[in-house]
């Protein structure tokens, strides 16, 4: 047989005999002998293979004494070929060899074909491989939260400890488990859909309930990641305390906002029950304080005019909380008109300008602008000009001042009233806003009021989609603003 062809290949080839004599080798079994250290005479043509196995000696020896053993069973017949992994590291390197044996005829003993093939790129890329994947185990398993690793049909493959532990079922029954056995059915539709996204979008962030192995249904964030061959990786975290403090949170919302629609309808009936007995009562208490038939003598009148000032006190106060109730009851009516700022502002000044007289406050009014259109409700921004502008004359004192400064900043109106009172201090500022509460406060108040008035003053503003604030100096005054958006109705 001819076998120079065999000088093409890459692959380091010898022809055996039956007993063992090399009896042909190509160029690359000369150079492969050279690359290791020996003489291309001493294992070429002529040399006794199977024997240079059998005395082998030193590192690897025990592969070439199996290798002999096996070439001897191809030669006889006993096996039909041989394929074995063996080392075989040069001076310079350490490399890996495939060596195959294939008989040359059907007439055993027979002569064999050995191929030494080079596979020590493939070894290294294999040693990589299973470093990589030992390391990324080690991950797996030390990672604090489940993993799931998931194929392109949604069954699990792998798992890690942690999953174990929290759902209650081992790795054995994790494995070939498909990703809705142990979601609620209603989940189903979403989680298959999320699913189809991380496989085409490659992430997707959820959370979704899960069943645990005793039946619990507890909560988990799930961040998922496309691998490769399609499969997909999930990262869990059980979030179920956190959800059962947000459901606990929902919960006590939702009951205190009940409790605040039924306390705000309570007084909203209560004041209407209240209002009709004490009207009777301010209507009878001013005809006594008349005194048109002149038998009431001057301890009566003073009387009948303490019960009359009692009498509107507490009428403001009812109406007052009639307001609140109204506004948190969301049943307030808040009717939009086309109004003329400036003259508003001068009516509401006309008002309050006989309680500033008696204390002899000046009030000044300074706009920027001679006519300003505005779609408000009309009575509503009255009862804040109004609200605000009691409030500076009341808390100031006398002879001092009260102005008024409108001006349009950033498509609104911007309108402040400023006094030159007893101001408010900063840690207040919050306070006063919020219904009964006022910056003095004890059973007998310097300055009197219901605390209301600042508070339906903030919620008609913000009807208005507007805000209010407050800049105070102890000893000095206060500065309330408010802002209304300028609304184009054309």
């Amino acid at each position: 047989m001819d076998y120079e062809f065999f000088d093409l290949w890459e692959d380091n080839i010898a022809v055996l005999s039956p007993d063992g004599l090399i009896t042909f080798t190509n160029k690359s079994w000369k150079q492969f002998a050279q690359e290791n250290g020996l003489n291309p005479a001493e294992c070429g043509e002529g040399t006794n293979y199977l024997q240079i196995c059998d005395e082998a000696t030193g590192q690897n020896s025990d592969e070439a004494s199996i290798a002999s053993e096996e070439i001897r069973d191809v030669i006889s017949g006993k096996k039909p070929t041989l394929k074995m992994e063996y080392p075989c590291h040069s001076p310079d390197e350490r490399r890996w060899f495939l060596l195959k044996v294939t008989p040359l005829s059907n007439t055993y003993p027979t002569d064999v074909l050995l191929q030494h093939i080079d596979i020590t790129e493939r070894k290294s890329m294999e040693n990589e491989l299973r470093i990589s994947e030992s390391k990324f185990r080690n991950y797996i398993e030390s990672a604090p939260g489940g993993i799931l690793i998931i194929d392109e049909n949604g069954y699990c493959v792998d798992v890690n400890d942690a999953i174990c532990q929290v759902s209650g079922y081992s790795k054995n029954e994790w494995i070939g488990m498909h990703i809705l056995d142990k979601l609620p059915f209603e989940t189903h539709s979403y989680v298959i859909d999320e699913f189809n996204k991380v496989k085409k979008n490659g992430i997707v962030d959820m959370e979704i309930p899960y069943l645990t192995k005793s039946g619990d249904k507890r909560w988990s964030r799930v961040s998922s990641t496309k691998l490769a061959e399609n499969r997909v990786i999930a990262f869990i975290k059980d979030v179920t305390d956190r959800k059962n403090d947000e459901n606990t949170l929902i919960q006590a919302r939702t009951t205190a906002e009940e409790a605040n629609r039924t306390k705000s309808e309570f007084l909203a009936n209560m004041s209407h029950e209240l209002r009709t007995p004490l009207n009777s009562i301010i209507g009878y208490s001013q005809i006594l304080s008349q005194n048109r038939s002149g038998n009431l003598d001057e301890k009566e009148l003073r009387y009948s005019s303490n019960i009359l000032n009692s009498g509107k006190h507490l009428l403001d106060l009812i109406n007052g909380i009639l307001d609140i109730s109204k506004v948190e009851a969301g049943k307030m009516n808040y009717e939009p008109e086309k109004i003329n700022l400036p003259d508003i502002i001068d009516s509401v000044i006309g008002l309050v300008k006989p309680l500033a007289m008696k204390k002899s406050i000046k009030i000044r009014f300074t706009q920027n602008f001679d006519v300003l259109e505005l779609w408000a409700d009309k009575v509503k921004v009255k009862q804040i000009l109004h609200n605000l502008l009691s409030n500076a004359i009341k808390f100031t004192p006398e002879k001092g001042e009260v102005s008024v400064y409108s001006n349009i900043v950033d498509g609104t109106v911007q309108i402040s009233v400023s006094d030159t009172g007893i101001g408010i201090p900063k840690e207040k500022y919050k306070d006063i806003f919020d219904p009964f509460k006022q910056v003095k406060s004890s059973l007998n108040r310097e300055y009197e009021g219901t605390g209301l008035g600042l508070s339906l003053v903030k919620k008609y503003v913000e009807m208005h989609d507007g805000i209010i604030w407050v800049e105070s100096e102890i000893g000095k005054g206060s500065t309330f603003t408010f802002t209304i958006p300028i609304v184009d109705t054309t």
